[in-house]
């Protein structure tokens, strides 16, 4: 993806040979899309390789359109050409059906990236929803979402004039003491893109979720909701949050704070107004001092990223001056 990226957009030519193409190509199709181009792909962000992949799975026939003008008009150097010719070898089948896989996912994951993106974030409610995104990618993991992704792959392969074609197998020398039942399985077409791509693909991104967001850091996203606002009944809560700041405040005497704040929260009708706010309304009334460990510890929270993306936006802007 990124190679076709670097040599439709790496020239001003072959970038107008592409927008030209394009608009023919949707005005024969009766199509009323806006223009687009090729974006390349990041190695950070979910929301650049999600529209990377969205906009040219949208425009994988325009693209082969140009690549073809390229390699047989002979208005370009042989150098050219025969990148082109390259590039369009390897839109193959396996090419179409990893370009709508990726797509599927990489929207999936972008909407959760942008959630944890957001400057209003609330991190107790940020681990329910990275759960809910591991046990949907989880659920993929069968033979009927599969069967959707290919028959897709299947319509992309006909639209631009490709075949599934099976790659050739080694062929496993028979030993005089093997018998049938000890030779191995070879899978093949469907079920082998299905057992050694998109499994392993599943696999791959789940595993990049648990690590960032680890069993030993989950219950401590999870107990944060216990201060917004503090009630009596989530008082374990309050004790599975406090066992990941030993040192930093009194466990036992905080229990006692967080009852009589609990209870002064509930009689002054405030609500769940969030951790930032509530906090807020503590220093202003005093009870920042009142209560000094539970000072302590909503300070901590607040200061505790889910993400990095608040320190990238401040190097993003420093770029500018």
């Amino acid at each position: 993806m990124q190679k076709l990226y670097a040599f439709t957009e790496g020239s001003t030519k072959r970038h107008g040979l592409f927008k030209d193409i394009q608009m023919k190509y949707y005005a024969s199709q009766g199509v009323g899309k806006k223009i687009g181009t090729l974006k390349s792909l990041s190695d950070t962000r979910w929301s650049s390789r999600a529209e990377a992949c969205q906009v040219l799975l949208e425009n994988i026939s325009v693209l082969l359109k140009v690549l073809d003008s390229i390699i047989y008009n002979g208005k370009y150097d042989s150098g050219i050409a025969f990148d082109a010719l390259s590039l369009s070898k390897c839109i193959d089948f396996q090419f179409g059906l990893c370009l709508v896989t990726f797509t599927d996912i990489l929207k999936l994951c972008n909407i959760i990236s942008k959630y944890l993106q957001n400057e209003d974030l609330n991190i107790s409610s940020a681990s329910l929803h990275i759960e809910s995104l591991i046990s949907t990618l989880q659920g993929y993991i069968t033979e009927a979402y599969f069967d959707q992704l290919y028959l897709q792959a299947e319509k992309i392969a006909e639209i631009i004039g490709v075949t599934y074609s099976e790659p050739r197998h080694r062929k496993v020398p028979t030993r005089l003491d093997d018998s049938e039942h000890h030779a191995p399985i070879v899978l093949t077409g469907k079920y082998r893109m299905k057992e050694q791509f998109f499994n392993d693909v599943i696999e791959l991104i789940k595993e990049a979720l648990q690590s960032r967001f680890s069993h030993e850091t989950m219950p401590l996203l999870k107990s944060i909701e216990c201060l917004n606002p503090p009630k009596a009944e989530n008082i374990q809560d309050l004790r599975v949050l406090s066992s990941y700041y030993i040192g930093d405040f009194d466990a036992d005497l905080i229990e006692y704070e967080y009852k009589l704040l609990a209870k002064s929260i509930e009689l002054s009708n405030i609500g769940k107004i969030g951790i930032h706010k509530l906090y807020l309304y503590m220093v202003k009334e005093g009870m920042a001092k009142l209560y000094p460990n539970l000072n302590i510890l909503y300070r901590l929270i607040l200061t505790l990223p889910v993400t990095s993306s608040a320190c990238e936006r401040s190097f993003s802007t420093l770029k500018l001056i």
